[in-house]
């Protein structure tokens, strides 16, 4: 099937999820990444959290956000505001590259070539 088949389903998707709320979904995605950005980089003179950073990340990330699902895998990989859990580091790079994300699938290659 080429590519030209696809663009009807693609923009049926679109439709469908323009239509429940997905921009809604999109916006509070990209407000959870900021917030997780945040609290990760103690920006504006605040005391950093890390922990909270990646209640936001997570936030962000379940709602399909590449960026947060690639600092998750970043948190869970170098133990940052969570325990060093590889397993779970792999997951969200997979996640993440799964919606684009370039970093991920580097980092991915990285981790299976050890």
């Amino acid at each position: 099937m080429t590519q030209r088949h696809h663009i009807p389903t693609l923009l049926l998707c679109l439709l469908m999820l323009t239509s429940c709320g997905a921009e809604s979904l999109l916006r509070k995605a990209e407000q959870s990444y900021a917030l997780g950005e945040y609290h990760a980089k103690a920006l504006y003179d605040t005391k950093q959290d890390l922990r909270e950073a990646i209640k936001w990340y997570t936030g962000a990330a379940e709602s399909g956000h590449a960026g947060a699902r690639y600092a998750l895998g970043v948190c869970y990989e170098r133990g940052i505001g969570t325990e060093k859990k590889l397993a779970q580091a792999v997951e969200w790079y997979e996640k993440a590259a799964e919606v684009g994300s370039a970093a991920a699938n580097c980092r991915l290659g990285e981790l299976y070539s050890i």
